[in-house]
């Protein structure tokens, strides 16, 4: 039997992975956290995209790039308390 997450070569499926990370997403709620819209797959360019709510700060990254003094570890923290 393969591992978790792996196919019969023992190679990581990146699309179960991905699928399963939006599943727990589209229960979230959380203040800071965006809202799940929906999922979009380009099968010509073998990726996936994860639709949300347009945000005007863009995403956490540029925030903190913007924001130089947010405390950075309070936000990943607030996030992971969530998820739980």
């Amino acid at each position: 039997m393969a591992a978790p997450y792996r196919d019969e070569r023992g190679e990581l499926n990146l699309k179960q992975m991905f699928y399963r990370e939006i599943v727990g997403w589209k229960h979230l709620t959380h203040p800071n956290v965006l809202p799940f819209l929906g999922v979009s797959e380009s099968e010509s360019l073998s990726s996936f995209s994860i639709i949300t709510p347009w945000q005007p700060n863009g995403d956490i990254i540029s925030y903190t790039l913007k924001h130089r003094r947010v405390n950075r570890l309070h936000l990943v923290r607030d996030y992971s308390d969530r998820r739980r």
